[in-house]
């Protein structure tokens, strides 16, 4: 039982401590990568906090030595001819002006007085306007000189405190400056400092203006004095004298390279002892844990899209983690330290995630197959269904609307990035994701479709009409090309068809002058015989016996086409009776009896002895067993077996006659049903071709149907006719 407990804990803290030793490699590498600039020893004279302490010690010297020099000493003219004094003045000129239009409107509006001196017109009150134009205008130098005073005052205090930081700096910040143009020089050092002086004195120092591309963080220093042609140096001491915040952080950059130092080793250590602890654990043969795969089975089954949402939910904590993670700076501290718990397991969720997603690579077919199970798929398929059975007008102004949001999205795109509104960017961005793959793909597909039709149809136009238009999807474009093809196929069908007519037609109208004009030709010639003197009388009678034959063979001619013409017309008359179809049958084979013995095909004739009753048009019906039976004998193969067959089932009678033919068949069964087609197709035998096309009509309107098999030379032809419902009701005749 122990050791069955230790099984099963070894492979959890080995793959932890793996994990945890890659973390700590990882963490170590991401907070010296994100800090890297540190490393620099004189990493701090190039930050904003030191660009910003020499600004602030510059201006306060521009202020002492340059803009103020001297300003106690200064007289009562020079301290008011200041610029801010001047615009000053100037404001309150303004408001003098003003009230002096407010007062005039004030008594333009009021008219005039009362008459003095007996006036006829009396006289503005011009006295009294002056009055308080002058006590306004007295107010108001009064308040401009009580701020003119404020205002020196202020540049008094101000001037002592600059110099009383000037000088409290001064243990901490040197300089040396000279003007060109006045040949002045500010400075608070014993002489010209020298190279040598420096490098011993001076922790950092600049020479002013610098040159192109040097000191950019101090960039507004060397233009100031590019532009009043000053020249000189400004330093910070190695020891200064008293606190200095500029060596306090000076000293603190310090302090961050050489951590930033000790985590170049943490990370090389960690993340080679992570690499020998993955490769120990491969060698070994350790599994993952077996919860692992237990909860692993259920998550494989979560669609596709959601897990690489949860995965990149999974990347973003990890990096919001990693970032609270500060385990490296001193002092450690329950909210530096907790976050190691979620990073370590966000980062055995990425190992593992990484893991499937190549195993999901390596199976051909299956991320295809999986994406076709995803949300994201289903709902598109939705709504690409939900649009498709939308109209025109709902999709048109769905995309303008869609466009339109777009637009509005690309405006607040960058307000939002100005402002950092970091919901409104992810949103922005999301909506433009999808318009750009959700969308243009769907705008494009269908334009695709239209081109596709309008190609389609155009080649249709020009008589192309084995072009098929071949649109994907669903929706009104489908249904436009299937239209399309349906009018292209029906207009083809009528076009064959018409094509087929006309060639039947032909054919009717040459086989029909040759059928009939070949007895015709007999009789007639035998005519002319039988006016012949001398014709004995066996001759004669000879004569009349062949031109009965041709008679009856012409009447039969005329009689079949006469049928034929009703059925095609449909004038054709049904007597219905109730008909025992087996007995008509033997009565239709007894009629045929003397030739089948004359012939030399053996009829195998299979019908049975009992009633089988069917509401048929007897005649008709007899014609066809005629018909077809009388084909058989024609075309039948000579010295072969000739089938002849009647079977029942629960609602329908099937008659079949089976044979080889004696000629080869090399048409198709369709045109055998045609009029006047002929088995033998140099027409040797005294068929009319309309034996199989009566039959079939006959058939057809009995509701029955024809059927005609061929294999080879094998012939076979069924009729199925429906059989009475009810026999023991009705008289069988």
């Amino acid at each position: 039982m122990d050791t069955k407990s230790r099984n099963k804990r070894y492979p959890t803290l080995s793959w932890g401590l793996a994990i945890m030793l890659l973390l700590v490699g990882l963490l170590s590498s991401w907070d010296v990568i994100g800090n890297r600039a540190y490393l620099q020893s004189d990493y701090y004279f190039q930050s904003d906090p030191f660009a910003s302490q020499m600004t602030t010690e510059w201006e306060m010297l521009q202020y002492y030595h340059i803009d103020y020099r001297n300003y106690p000493e200064w007289g009562p003219a020079a301290k008011t001819n200041t610029e801010y004094i001047r615009r000053l003045r100037s404001s309150y000129e303004s408001m003098i002006r003003e009230k002096e239009q407010e007062i005039r409107r004030s008594y333009e509006a009021k008219g005039t007085a009362v008459p003095v001196d007996g006036a006829a017109q009396p006289q503005p009150l011009t006295g009294e306007m002056n009055q308080q134009l002058g006590k306004a205008a007295a107010q108001l130098n009064a308040q401009l000189q009580r701020d003119i005073s404020e205002h020196i005052a202020f540049l008094e205090n101000q001037y002592k405190d600059v110099k009383r930081n000037v000088e409290r700096r001064d243990g901490i910040f040197g300089y040396y400056i000279q003007n060109k143009n006045t040949g002045q020089i500010y400075t608070n050092l014993p002489g010209v400092p020298d190279p040598g002086w420096l490098k011993d004195t001076a922790l950092y120092w600049r020479a002013f203006p610098s040159a192109p591309g040097e000191a950019r963080n101090m960039l507004s220093i060397s233009q100031y004095f590019k532009q009043n042609r000053l020249e000189g140096t400004l330093l910070v001491y190695k020891e200064p004298r008293e606190f200095s915040q500029v060596h306090a952080d000076y000293r603190y950059y310090l302090s961050i390279r050489e951590r930033l130092l000790k985590e170049c080793v943490l990370a090389g250590a960690a993340l080679l002892l992570a690499a020998l602890a993955f490769y120990g654990i491969r060698k070994l043969r350790i599994g993952r844990p077996q919860w692992i795969e237990a909860s692993m089975e259920p998550y494989r089954k979560v669609p596709l899209d959601i897990r690489a949402l949860i995965l990149l939910a999974a990347v973003y904590l990890f990096f919001v983690f990693a970032d609270f993670a500060s385990a490296f700076k001193l002092p450690l501290r329950f909210g530096t330290v907790f976050p190691w718990l979620p990073l370590l397991l966000c980062t055995a969720f990425l190992l593992l995630q990484a893991k499937e997603t190549l195993a999901l690579f390596r199976t051909p077919g299956e991320l295809r197959r999986q994406w076709e199970a995803s949300c994201s798929r289903r709902l598109k398929h939705g709504i690409a269904q939900n649009l498709d059975n939308r109209g025109l007008l709902f999709k048109a102004g769905a995309l303008f609307a869609l466009t339109a949001i777009l637009g509005m999205t690309a405006l607040l795109l960058p307000i939002a990035l100005d402002d950092g509104l970091d919901v409104a960017v992810l949103l922005c961005t999301a909506y433009i994701a999808f318009y750009l793959f959700a969308v243009v793909p769907y705008v494009l597909k269908r334009i695709t479709a239209f081109n596709s039709i309008l190609a389609g149809s155009e080649a249709i136009a020009a008589g192309w009409f084995e072009t098929t238009v071949k649109p994907a999807g669903k929706g009104n474009l489908y249904l436009l090309a299937h239209q399309i093809n349906s009018m292209k196929d029906g207009f083809q069908t009528a076009l064959q068809s018409q094509m087929k007519s006309e060639r039947l037609k032909t054919e009717l109208i040459t086989n029909v002058s040759h059928d009939l004009k070949t007895p015709l030709t007999s009789i007639i010639s035998y005519v002319d015989l039988l006016k012949k003197s001398g014709t004995t009388e066996p001759d004669r009678e000879a004569y009349i016996a062949i031109l009965d034959r041709k008679t009856q063979r012409l009447k039969a001619l005329i009689d079949d086409l006469f049928e034929a013409s009703k059925m095609a017309s449909g004038a054709a008359e049904l007597n219905l009776d109730v008909v025992n179809v087996a007995s008509l049958l033997n009565q239709a084979m007894a009629e045929f009896s003397d030739r089948i013995e004359a012939s030399s095909c053996q009829f195998r004739v299979s019908i049975p002895e009992h009633k089988i009753p069917a509401r048929l048009d007897g005649k008709k019906i007899w014609r066809v067993f005629e018909n077809l039976i009388g084909n058989a004998l024609k075309y039948a193969m000579p010295n072969t077996r000739v089938y002849v067959s009647l079977t029942e089932n629960e609602r329908q009678v099937v008659f079949a006659v089976k044979n080889v033919s004696a000629y080869e068949i090399e048409f198709e069964v369709e045109e055998l049903l045609e009029r006047f087609k002929r088995g033998d197709s140099s027409r040797h035998t005294e068929g009319s071709g309309l034996g199989l096309a009566i039959a079939k009509s006959i058939v057809d309107l009995h509701g029955g149907e024809l059927r005609i098999e061929i294999d080879g030379d094998y012939f076979k032809v069924t009729v199925t006719l429906d059989k009475l419902a009810e026999p023991a009701a009705a008289e069988t005749k």
